[in-house]
């Protein structure tokens, strides 16, 4: 019995190793708990991989294509048009409009939404005095939502927000910049992905900006590729957010003998263009969210595990399972 999981990941169009990473850890959370004899007996997780969307508009649009000729109803009772996807796991999903139940009822995290993120943020700014700020966001739902949280949680401090601005692929850094030097302003938030804020870095140490402190949020503290970049000391100190790293027990192993299994042009069974990419590039890679996907297949392993019923030997195959369904179990753990 197949019950599949949809993992959403890397929207950019460059290759990443670090999101890779994330799906190779989806597939090893998987085949583990397929390999149990304790979790989901004589039930066998499968998957399918696709483009993470940013936009918290397209999330419908996923679902529809998930269900079928109908739209999925959380709250549905008729068996009728079940899909056979029981989960979507997006590891990164922290903006502030996914905790309204009324609207994603069986929506959970496994990340700490922004506001949390922010929170510390702000926290940070009051304890260093760090009074004259700018605020630079990607633009798209979590970016946006990012921003909109700081600015009320800043809206009864000393802390004034001297200058914001977008981030997309068509950004002119110099301008940004220009403007950031002739407001004499010192602290940078940069509240984005690893890939927007790269463009950014790489575009301070073009124009040689010099002694800013650059506040990272989770999404790009742990980038391992801006440490390694010529002239990074000259931008001034980088200040990070980040969750703790947690080691999953037996991933760094399965990683590396991967290479065995694979095929000229293949890796892991899935086809890429990256015909240079090792074992070592994958554990060497930025590890950020690494848990909370982990956390998420086996908390929805769990989930059904508890919605069929299952024993020690087996599970009752024969309960239809809804979405409400996996809210319910994890509202009464």
């Amino acid at each position: 019995m197949y019950r599949y999981l949809t993992y959403r990941d890397n929207p950019s169009k460059t290759f990443r190793n670090s999101s890779y990473r994330r799906f190779q850890l989806m597939r090893f959370s998987i085949e583990e708990i397929n390999n149990s004899s304790s979790l989901l007996p004589g039930i066998t997780l499968g998957y399918n991989i696709f483009d993470r969307c940013s936009d918290t508009q397209n999330i419908p649009g996923i679902f529809n294509i998930l269900s079928g000729k109908d739209p999925i109803d959380p709250w549905a009772t008729r068996h009728d048009n079940v899909s056979k996807v029981t989960a979507v796991i997006s590891y990164g999903a922290a903006s502030s409009i996914f905790s309204q139940k009324l609207t994603f009822p069986s929506f959970l995290r496994t990340v700490h939404p922004n506001k949390d993120v922010v929170d510390v943020i702000v926290h940070m700014l009051l304890h260093f005095k760090w009074r004259w700020v700018a605020f630079l966001n990607i633009d798209n739902d979590y970016g946006n939502d990012g921003y909109n949280v700081f600015m009320k949680m800043i809206q009864d401090t000393d802390i004034c927000l001297a200058y914001t601005k977008k981030l997309d692929e068509n950004t002119n850094y110099t301008t940004i910049f220009k403007q950031i030097e002739s407001q004499n302003i010192q602290v940078i938030i940069v509240f984005g992905p690893e890939w927007t804020a790269e463009m950014l870095i790489e575009s301070a140490i073009a124009m040689k900006v010099k002694n800013k402190t650059w506040i990272a949020v989770d999404s790009w503290s742990l980038n391992k590729k801006l440490p390694k970049l010529s002239g990074i000391r000259n931008i001034g100190t980088v200040v990070g957010i980040a969750e703790p790293v947690i080691t999953i027990p037996g991933f760094n192993k399965c990683i590396s003998a991967l290479e065995t299994e694979n095929q000229p042009g293949e890796f892991c069974n899935q086809f890429c263009n990256c015909s240079d990419l090792n074992p070592d590039d994958i554990l060497e890679a930025e590890n950020s969210f690494n848990f909370p996907v982990y956390a998420a297949v086996h908390a929805i392993a769990h989930a059904l595990h508890n919605i069929l019923q299952c024993g020690d030997k087996k599970c009752h195959k024969n309960i239809t399972v809804l979405p409400h369904m996996v809210s319910m179990v994890h509202k009464m753990l």
